[in-house]
């Protein structure tokens, strides 16, 4: 069938092509078929794109559903209790501290919006004071040599104003992140004959001029009510002196607590104090060895990208394993606190 285009009417029986005043012909088939090609290529390549997104997303679940919810060897492993969330009837009460080096109110803000608001309380430590985000200016000199001074005052501020709210207190760093669910179900699988005792735990650390070692920094670590108020009270009673022996045998009590003195490397000098003072820890990683606390960061542990020469490796207390599924606790049901950013 022809169309005549100068007259409008048939004049063959081709549908094919179109008969033009000078005779010249053009396919219209092929143009047509050229717009249909083009509507179905778009339509493929979204399909291909929901398609491709989708399977992401499932394989991204089947994927956490292996690593985190498998079940391990050692059922007393797998949590017995449901996920314990902020003012469940049965989650103790948890305050989160973070001492900020200078005054970082972009990072406050985050870490409130985030992790933060999983605590039941979250307090900043900072050179001025801001109601909104709840930073507190305890006058203190802000520098890393000073940071022993800053954790004294800090320490001392929560229990004469936090203490009797609180069952533990949580320190972090303003790059650490913790998951605050992970860390109400560890406290709450804790022992009664644990808890009624002065306690703190973390990452913990070896030093050769410590017997006992010390919880990192770093990657965060917890006290509970008890712990804090008797190194506030051991501080306050004792701050004309500037370094105190709790415990009268020395070979017991090597350390000692230094009261008043400001210098000093803050994870450290709190393990000293809390060992003179006999204060206890229990270890976080699980019976296979992988931690719930880590000063470094998630990516090198799990991809084993950590240097021979690196210091964890001679002062981590419990022997570190790297690679996925290898180093760490599941991230979902254990896992706790990790250093963001080394």
């Amino acid at each position: 069938m022809y169309f005549d285009i100068s007259c409008g009417h048939q004049t063959g029986n081709s549908h094919f092509f179109v008969r033009c005043n000078g005779g010249d012909m053009f396919p219209i088939l092929i143009s047509k078929l050229h717009r249909k090609i083009h509507k179905a290529k778009t339509k493929i390549w979204l399909m291909c794109i929901l398609t491709c997104t989708v399977a992401l997303v499932v394989s991204y679940f089947i994927l956490q559903k292996i690593l985190f919810s498998q079940k391990l060897e050692n059922s007393n492993d797998i949590p017995k209790s449901p996920l314990i969330r902020k003012n469940s009837e049965v989650s103790e009460r948890i305050l989160c501290y973070v001492p900020l080096v200078r005054e970082k109110l972009r990072v406050a803000k985050v870490i409130k919006e985030t992790w933060g608001s999983n605590c039941d309380e979250l307090v900043f430590y900072g050179d001025t004071d801001n109601s909104e985000l709840n930073i507190k200016n305890i006058n203190v000199t802000e520098k890393y040599e000073l940071l022993w001074g800053k954790t004294k005052a800090i320490l001392v501020h929560l229990h004469n104003n936090y203490a009797n709210g609180f069952d533990w207190f949580i320190k972090a760093d303003d790059d650490t992140f913790v998951i605050l669910e992970n860390l109400r179900q560890f406290v709450y699988k804790l022992k009664p004959s644990e808890k009624d005792l002065p306690l703190w735990f973390g990452f913990k650390m070896k030093h050769q001029k410590m017997k006992n070692g010390y919880m990192s920094g770093g990657a965060g670590y917890v006290m509970n009510e008890k712990a804090l108020s008797k190194f506030a009270l051991f501080v306050e009673k004792h701050k004309d002196k500037d370094f105190v022996q709790y415990e009268p045998s020395k070979m017991e009590r090597p350390e000692g607590c230094k009261t008043t003195t400001n210098e000093g490397i803050e994870d450290l000098e709190l393990g000293r104090c809390f060992h003179s003072l006999g204060i206890g820890d229990i270890p976080t990683h699980d019976h296979l060895g992988r931690h719930r606390f880590l000063p470094i960061s998630l990516l090198a542990m799990m991809s084993g990208n950590v240097d021979s020469g690196h210091w964890i490796w001679s002062q981590s207390w419990h022997p570190i394993k790297l690679g996925l599924g290898k180093g760490i606790a599941r991230l979902i049901s254990d896992f706790v606190g990790i250093k963001c950013i080394e």
